[in-house]
């Protein structure tokens, strides 16, 4: 529907391939109680939330997950932006928002091929800051997983730094 934008979402997509490192975490976890008001997990957190034991029914374990593209695209589109590119910094941006959901779709790939070939089944995808789960169930995520280590901060607002990031936890 643009096509003069064809050749700026081109260059934004090469560059985004040089300026993403993707990393992640990953910790496992078995479910030890699943009640009305929240979910415990064996030496680990409990979660809470709206319909949170309903999207863990059946479940045996779920994966804690934080997962960025790392910081240099972020760079980039602040330093686009600044120099008054702002078409520019705009496609560059969604191009990074991409790239983190598109990371976090491989990974959760991966994980239903496991789950999978265990036998058992996978559910949804649960990410901190929709309707079922406040934003600050970051914080939860944050004390399983040591994300300081992929170069992932979390904020005082419960947002991550780099934005380009993603945390999640799968029942399975």
């Amino acid at each position: 529907p643009f096509p003069a934008l064809a050749g700026d979402v081109a260059e934004a997509l090469a560059l985004a391939r040089d300026l993403c490192t993707p990393r992640g975490l990953r910790r496992d976890l078995k479910v030890d109680r699943i009640e009305p008001s929240d979910v415990t997990f064996v030496d680990g957190p409990s979660l809470d939330g709206k319909f949170m034991a309903h999207l863990f029914e059946g479940a045996q374990e779920a994966a804690f997950l934080v997962l960025t593209v790392g910081p240099s695209l972020e760079a980039k589109v602040s330093e686009t932006a600044a120099a008054g590119d702002t078409v520019e910094a705009i496609i560059l941006d969604a191009v990074g928002s991409a790239a983190a959901m598109g990371l976090l779709t491989h990974v959760l790939g991966r994980i239903s091929r496991e789950t999978e070939a265990r036998g058992w089944n996978t559910g949804a995808c649960l990410s901190p800051g929709l309707s079922y789960w406040d934003v600050t169930g970051q914080e939860t995520i944050f004390r399983m997983l040591p994300a300081d280590m992929i170069g992932l901060e979390l904020l005082e607002s419960s947002f991550l730094k780099p934005q380009k990031s993603q945390t999640a936890v799968v029942p399975m």
